[in-house]
Protein backbone atom coordinates (compact mmCIF):
# COMPACT_ATOMS: atom_id res chain seq x y z
CA UNK A 1 0.00 0.00 0.00
CA UNK A 2 1.41 3.66 -0.52
CA UNK A 3 1.62 5.81 2.09
CA UNK A 4 2.39 9.90 1.91
CA UNK A 5 4.76 10.83 4.65
CA UNK A 6 6.94 14.10 5.68
CA UNK A 7 10.14 14.39 7.58
CA UNK A 8 12.75 16.49 7.87
CA UNK A 9 16.22 16.40 6.95
CA UNK A 10 17.77 18.61 10.20
CA UNK A 11 22.03 19.22 9.75
CA UNK A 12 24.26 16.15 11.52
CA UNK A 13 26.28 19.48 13.09
CA UNK A 14 23.49 20.02 15.80
CA UNK A 15 24.46 16.47 17.17
CA UNK A 16 27.78 17.89 17.48
CA UNK A 17 27.29 20.92 18.82
CA UNK A 18 24.78 20.00 21.44
CA UNK A 19 25.41 16.44 23.12
CA UNK A 20 22.55 15.87 24.55
CA UNK A 21 20.73 16.85 21.42
CA UNK A 22 18.58 13.79 20.74
CA UNK A 23 16.68 14.18 24.10
CA UNK A 24 16.30 17.57 23.40
CA UNK A 25 14.26 17.42 20.70
CA UNK A 26 11.89 14.58 21.87
CA UNK A 27 11.33 16.66 24.66
CA UNK A 28 9.99 19.44 22.02
CA UNK A 29 7.98 17.20 20.37
CA UNK A 30 6.70 15.52 23.51
CA UNK A 31 5.59 19.44 24.60
CA UNK A 32 3.30 19.41 20.91
CA UNK A 33 -0.32 19.52 21.81
CA UNK A 34 -1.05 17.20 19.59
CA UNK A 35 -0.16 13.64 21.38
CA UNK A 36 -0.20 11.72 18.20
CA UNK A 37 2.88 13.37 16.91
CA UNK A 38 4.74 11.25 19.97
CA UNK A 39 3.40 8.41 18.53
CA UNK A 40 4.54 8.76 14.61
CA UNK A 41 8.14 10.57 14.95
CA UNK A 42 11.44 8.72 14.32
CA UNK A 43 15.03 10.34 14.06
CA UNK A 44 17.57 8.56 12.41
CA UNK A 45 21.01 9.34 9.97
CA UNK A 46 19.97 9.74 6.45
CA UNK A 47 21.89 6.79 5.76
CA UNK A 48 19.20 4.24 7.78
CA UNK A 49 16.46 6.12 6.28
CA UNK A 50 17.87 5.63 2.73
CA UNK A 51 18.23 2.04 3.36
CA UNK A 52 14.82 1.39 4.32
CA UNK A 53 13.03 -0.87 1.96
CA UNK A 54 9.87 1.52 1.46
CA UNK A 55 12.00 4.32 0.34
CA UNK A 56 13.80 5.75 -3.05
CA UNK A 57 16.42 8.12 -2.49
CA UNK A 58 18.43 9.45 -5.33
CA UNK A 59 20.82 11.82 -3.97
CA UNK A 60 24.68 12.43 -3.76
CA UNK A 61 25.46 10.26 -1.06
CA UNK A 62 27.90 12.81 0.42
CA UNK A 63 24.71 14.13 2.05
CA UNK A 64 24.83 11.00 3.92
CA UNK A 65 26.85 11.75 6.39
CA UNK A 66 25.83 15.75 6.78
CA UNK A 67 22.37 14.86 7.54
CA UNK A 68 20.16 13.08 10.19
CA UNK A 69 16.31 12.28 9.17
CA UNK A 70 13.11 13.31 11.85
CA UNK A 71 10.33 11.55 9.95
CA UNK A 72 7.41 12.19 11.09
CA UNK A 73 5.51 9.32 9.04
CA UNK A 74 2.01 10.23 7.61
CA UNK A 75 1.49 12.59 10.45
CA UNK A 76 1.61 16.13 8.67
CA UNK A 77 2.27 18.88 11.86
CA UNK A 78 1.08 22.06 11.57
CA UNK A 79 2.68 25.46 9.94
CA UNK A 80 3.07 27.09 13.62
CA UNK A 81 5.41 23.80 15.23
CA UNK A 82 6.85 23.81 12.31
CA UNK A 83 8.41 27.33 12.57
CA UNK A 84 8.72 26.99 15.68
CA UNK A 85 10.47 23.68 14.92
CA UNK A 86 12.73 25.51 12.64
CA UNK A 87 13.50 28.21 15.09
CA UNK A 88 14.57 26.42 17.67
CA UNK A 89 16.99 24.54 15.47
CA UNK A 90 18.65 27.95 14.11
CA UNK A 91 18.93 28.89 17.73
CA UNK A 92 21.16 26.23 18.26
CA UNK A 93 22.96 25.94 14.39
CA UNK A 94 21.89 29.46 12.20
CA UNK A 95 24.68 28.00 9.56
CA UNK A 96 23.18 25.06 7.93
CA UNK A 97 20.11 23.98 5.81
CA UNK A 98 17.24 22.12 6.76
CA UNK A 99 15.48 19.67 4.17
CA UNK A 100 11.06 19.62 3.82
CA UNK A 101 9.78 16.19 2.17
CA UNK A 102 7.12 14.91 1.35
CA UNK A 103 7.20 11.50 0.02
CA UNK A 104 5.35 7.84 -1.13
CA UNK A 105 6.30 5.50 0.93
CA UNK A 106 5.94 1.45 -0.21
CA UNK A 107 7.79 -1.57 -0.25
CA UNK A 108 7.28 -2.05 -3.58
CA UNK A 109 8.88 1.01 -4.51
CA UNK A 110 5.95 2.01 -7.23
CA UNK A 111 6.62 5.62 -6.90
CA UNK A 112 9.37 8.26 -8.48
CA UNK A 113 12.56 8.57 -6.19
CA UNK A 114 13.10 11.13 -3.95
CA UNK A 115 15.92 13.71 -5.50
CA UNK A 116 17.29 17.04 -4.52
CA UNK A 117 14.86 20.39 -5.37
CA UNK A 118 15.57 24.49 -5.25
CA UNK A 119 18.03 25.13 -2.30
CA UNK A 120 17.88 28.50 -0.28
CA UNK A 121 14.61 29.95 -1.26
CA UNK A 122 12.94 31.62 1.47
CA UNK A 123 9.36 30.34 2.72
CA UNK A 124 6.78 32.68 4.46
CA UNK A 125 4.40 29.93 4.65
CA UNK A 126 5.56 26.44 5.58
CA UNK A 127 2.22 23.75 4.61
CA UNK A 128 3.52 20.94 4.90
CA UNK A 129 0.64 20.23 2.17
CA UNK A 130 2.18 21.77 -0.32
CA UNK A 131 5.43 20.62 -0.81
CA UNK A 132 6.09 19.09 -3.90
CA UNK A 133 6.20 15.27 -3.39
CA UNK A 134 9.55 13.15 -3.53
CA UNK A 135 11.57 16.73 -3.86
CA UNK A 136 13.74 17.52 -0.84
CA UNK A 137 13.03 21.40 -0.82
CA UNK A 138 16.21 22.78 1.44
CA UNK A 139 15.89 26.20 3.31
CA UNK A 140 18.49 28.23 5.07
CA UNK A 141 18.03 27.67 9.08
CA UNK A 142 19.37 31.17 9.33
CA UNK A 143 16.08 32.84 8.12
CA UNK A 144 14.27 31.66 10.83
CA UNK A 145 16.35 33.30 13.68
Amino acid sequence: MMSRFFCLLIPSKLFNIDKNFSQKIQERIKKYPDKQLILYYSLLNLKDFASRQDINLDIPSELYNRYHVLDFSFYFPDSEFLQDLLSWLANIYSYGNVGLLTYWSDHRQRYPAITLDQTGKIITDLSVKELTLDKIFFVPLKQYI
